[in-house]
């Protein structure tokens, strides 16, 4: 096989994340170690020495564009916003005996990619589904060109339901003026091409880990679920940072802190007690703080004294690490109750889990109980007057 073209469409929404993936695709969310779930993807192919990468945005993204800038500058990746992906896909030109890798950047994904790459280039012509031993989608692999007529034949189809549906007439276009797909949005195109794919593609196996996070609980989850078995993935590039990491930005932890069972990050100072969590980069936990069964996303800095407990704190939008806490002195966050729901978002966060949003100051000596949830952009002006936020309630306005 003369080499493989990695074509990884973007996940856009995911409604069961709440404040995790609002304003921002869901391949942005950041996930285990601060990196994006997009780089389990693109960092360990980067690092394999992949030569030919696009990932399929449906349109155009500047938040998408800005993040490959300053992430994957100094490499060759394309960023495709067709508002067509399988127009895209089917029109994309290729050497023959080229492997062509079609993935979807929608879950953490744990697997050792020179081994996978080196695992796809020793299968013979042909349509395969990867898939881990659980039966969960990776992705599909066409090798012999067979992904531009695999790309033909699901648009066809698609133009050909719609004409049967529409009736008589010419087919519309959609909102972005694709007449071919209608103005399919990224999600539904993706949907068209894997089920068109998987119904005449060889299911492969191969050994992986795939974590979905379709919802605040299962995002919670699925990072203890990694803590838990850390040794199995250390040396995996995927929990490596993508940013430069020196001396200077090197964790510490001060004479009055303790860490225990848990995974920090980078540029991190703690000078109280974390216990059984999972803390990002740029996060300052003062002393007599205390952290325990939790997700800290970066740029968060926990106060003298404060407490936070089976907690998601969203991460911030700072420059710099915050040296002014946004989770005030003395305040309580989260509680020890592993039982209930939100009462607004019952699906999507229960088991006692409590989500902070972004950019949210906790004002000092507050109390806020298990199953809550604290919406992103949420002001100080909407805890006055009181002492506490009970269990399972949730505050949505700022």
């Amino acid at each position: 096989m003369k080499g493989i073209h990695a074509f990884i469409f973007i996940k856009d929404e995911e409604k069961g994340l709440l404040a995790l993936s609002q304003g921002r695709a869901k391949s942005l969310v950041p996930v285990f170690g601060g990196n994006r779930i997009i780089d389990s993807y693109i960092n360990p192919l980067v690092l394999a020495g992949l030569g030919g990468i696009s990932v399929l945005t449906g349109g155009e993204r500047d938040d998408m564009k800005d993040y490959f800038l300053y992430r994957y500058g100094a490499h060759n990746i394309a960023i495709e916003g067709s508002p067509d992906p399988l127009g895209f896909l089917a029109s994309a030109r290729y050497e023959r005996g080229e492997g062509t890798l079609i993935l979807r950047a929608e879950s953490l994904l744990f697997v050792r990619w020179e081994e996978l790459l080196a695992f796809l280039r020793g299968l013979p012509a042909g349509d395969y589904h990867l898939r881990t031993p659980r039966r969960e989608t990776i992705g599909f692999f066409l090798v012999e060109g067979s992904a531009l007529s695999r790309a033909k034949a699901v648009l066809k189809e698609m133009r050909a339901r719609r004409r049967s549906t529409a009736g008589p007439g010419p087919v519309e276009s959609g909102p972005a003026g694709d007449g071919e797909t209608g103005g399919l949005s990224i999600e539904n195109s993706w949907d068209m091409l894997s089920r068109a794919l998987a119904k005449s593609a060889k299911p492969t196996t191969f050994p992986a880990s795939l974590f979905p996070f379709r919802t605040v609980s299962e995002y919670y989850g699925g990072h203890f679920e990694i803590l838990r078995d850390l040794e199995a993935h250390v040396g995996l590039p995927q929990l490596l940072p993508i940013e430069k990491v020196d001396e200077k930005s090197l964790s510490s932890v001060g004479p009055t802190g303790h860490v225990k069972d848990s995974y920090l990050s980078y540029s991190c100072v703690v000078e109280g007690y974390v216990e059984r969590s999972v803390i990002f980069p740029h996060v300052r936990i003062g002393k007599n703080a205390k952290v325990i069964g939790s997700v800290v996303l970066d740029y968060n800095s926990i106060g003298t004294g404060a407490v936070v407990h089976n907690t998601i704190l969203c991460d911030n939008g700072e420059l710099f690490a915050r040296m002014t806490p946004n989770v005030g002195e003395g305040a309580r966050v989260g509680g020890e109750d592993e039982t209930g729901e939100n009462t607004l978002f019952p699906r999507f966060i229960n088991g006692g889990v409590t989500l902070i949003g972004r950019n949210v100051e906790i004002p000092r000596g507050i109390e806020v109980s298990s199953n809550c949830y604290i919406a992103s952009e949420t002001g100080k002006a909407a805890f006055k007057g009181r002492e506490r936020v009970r269990a399972s309630e949730t505050i949505l306005e700022s």
